[in-house]
């Protein structure tokens, strides 16, 4: 029996993804036929779904909801200003024509930039400006494509929307997720300067490992100083907008 259950639930997932994935049906309706279906084929009678499943389930992310619309407010406001594209372009000409540097520049931007940033518009607005900046210069497709995807993703650790559906959705304290994502903002970007070097050489560029070594420990002094910062800040604003929802709650 129970065999037959996960394979239904591995079946509905599924179809769900393909239909979502083909545009046959919109991920707002396909994730609550989803929540309904999924503990209907655990065993969950049909009342007990309406009532806790998605009566009080939508509740229960009230404050991850909150600090996703306002997020998103700001990521659609930094793109429609033009900030985002003016930013990046202001740092490739401050950064010359030098690969290594402009490359370094260009990863730093995109990890400031998702902090705030999100969604699939975000990354299609700053793709667009930062990868002609990179193969203008000489940058390798495949170093180009790393360089943005690792920026995402370490720009991603810091961002305060993620946050908070660590805190809401796993009911992790604030100090658990600054401690873990300060470990992992450290050595993504560690391992990330470490690429640029590496396959900036393959491309055939002439690296001064020296100079770039001098260049990595002032910039990880920096780097680190402004993380703190940056942490502290991301904790305060979790710790405000739970706030905000508790008092929402009870009034």
């Amino acid at each position: 029996m129970e065999s037959i259950q996960l394979s239904l639930l591995l079946l509905v997932f599924l179809v769900f993804v393909v239909l979502m994935f083909l545009r046959k049906i919109p991920a707002l309706l396909a994730l609550p036929l989803l929540a309904f279906f999924i503990p209907l084929i655990s065993g969950v009678n049909i009342v007990d779904i309406f009532t806790y499943v998605l009566g009080n389930g939508a509740t229960r992310l009230s404050e991850a909801y909150t600090i996703a619309i306002f997020g998103s407010m700001l990521s659609i406001m930094m793109q429609k200003t033009g900030v985002a594209e003016s930013f990046i372009k202001t740092g490739a000409e401050l950064s010359g024509d030098k690969p290594w540097a402009i490359s370094l520049v260009m990863l730093l931007l995109i990890i400031l930039l998702f902090t705030t940033l999100g969604g699939l518009g975000a990354i299609i607005m700053v793709s667009t400006v930062v990868l002609p900046i990179l193969a203008s210069v000489g940058v390798g497709p495949v170093t180009t494509t790393g360089i943005f995807l690792t920026g995402l993703s370490i720009g991603g650790i810091l961002n305060v929307g993620n946050w908070a559906v660590y805190t809401q959705v796993l009911k992790l304290q604030v100090d658990e997720v600054q401690s873990f994502a300060l470990i992992m903002f450290v050595l993504m970007f560690i391992i990330a300067v470490v690429y640029i070097t590496i396959q900036l050489y393959k491309d055939g560029h002439d690296i001064n490992f020296m100079k770039i070594a001098t260049y990595v420990v002032g910039l990880a002094v920096v780097v680190f100083w402004s993380g703190s910062f940056i942490f502290y800040f991301l904790q305060q604003s979790v710790i405000l907008w739970m706030r905000y929802s508790l008092i929402s709650q009870l009034y």
